[in-house]
């Protein structure tokens, strides 16, 4: 945040200094947070785990400083200068949301905690989005290391986007965030509503279904940017179709453990797809997904 003399107003626009930066030496991690970070510290938690968010103020929204890390199977969030702490066990994430709109990013989470369904998000700057890649991997159960840039993962599986949807084809590349295999996908181009139709310069959103050995990834994108949804299979309940009726378009629908069920209008004439999608995953999850260990 800079104060502008010309014009006697504060400035809020995000600057370097409001991006989550990575602690390299444990002074460097503000004295207010060390009583709360003891714990982890004493079980061996190096000061490179560790993710600093600065505050940063909008003009309408304030963005609180934080202090995140992983550690073995848990993320910790330590916040109010150390009296908030929040620990994520992996065994208890269900749904793992990543969104990009411009230089803005958001990490949202659903999880089971005493036996209730819980949110914890996060909104830092695009520019320290490779920081958190760590965080993600941790909730979903992969190893910190894992796929550190998905953008040059290969993508051999969803081949046919390369020609038909470039943009699609690289952001699709997220559902590897989950796991390293696609089984089957759905990928249909949706046609611009209202005035946005109009906008030929502005990219049609999409919608990229997949499922994954270890659960289903959605991947939706638009000229502005993208929102990747991971659910385990743990999280998985049901994937349903509904024929479209009226004016009502056909709808693929997945009921999640986190009671909230993702839906995805269907664009007329790919109907038909879209079920047998439906039905291969209910195969697929019957007869090849040991629920037990998901």
């Amino acid at each position: 945040m800079i104060f502008s003399k010309k014009d006697g107003m504060i400035d809020t626009r995000p600057t370097a200094a409001s991006w989550p930066k990575r602690i390299f030496e444990l002074s460097d991690v503000p004295e207010r947070f060390l009583p709360a970070l003891r714990p982890w510290l004493d079980r061996g938690l190096e000061p490179a785990q560790m993710i600093f968010v600065p505050r940063v103020q909008h003009w309408l929204t304030v963005i609180p400083e934080s202090l995140l890390f992983r550690f073995e199977q848990e993320v910790v969030f330590v916040e109010r200068g150390g009296e908030d702490v929040l620990v994520i066990e992996q065994k208890d994430v269900l749904v793992v949301r990543h969104y990009m709109e411009l230089l803005k990013c958001q990490m949202s989470i659903l999880y089971r905690q005493d036996g209730e369904i819980r949110r914890k998000s996060l909104s830092y700057s695009r520019m320290s989005d490779d920081l958190m890649v760590e965080i993600y991997n941790t909730l979903l159960g992969n190893p910190p290391e894992y796929a550190p840039n998905l953008f040059l993962h290969d993508n051999t599986a969803c081949e046919r986007l390369f020609t038909e949807s470039y943009m699609m084809y690289n952001f699709g590349k997220l559902c590897y965030r989950l796991s390293d295999h696609v089984e089957s996908f759905f990928w249909q181009r949706r046609k611009k509503q209202g005035l946005s139709k109009f906008m030929k310069s502005k990219a049609d959103p999409e919608n990229l279904v997949v499922c994954m050995t270890d659960g289903i990834s959605m991947v939706n994108a638009d000229f502005y940017g993208f929102e990747a949804v991971h659910l385990p299979w743990k999280s998985v309940q049901d994937v349903s179709f509904a024929e479209a009726e009226d004016k009502a378009p056909a709808v693929l629908s997945i009921q999640t453990a986190a009671k909230r069920c993702y839906t995805i209008p269907i664009e007329p004439g790919r109907e038909d797809e879209a079920q047998r999608f439906q039905l291969f995953i209910r195969r697929y999850r019957d007869e090849s997904v040991d629920l037990s260990v998901s």
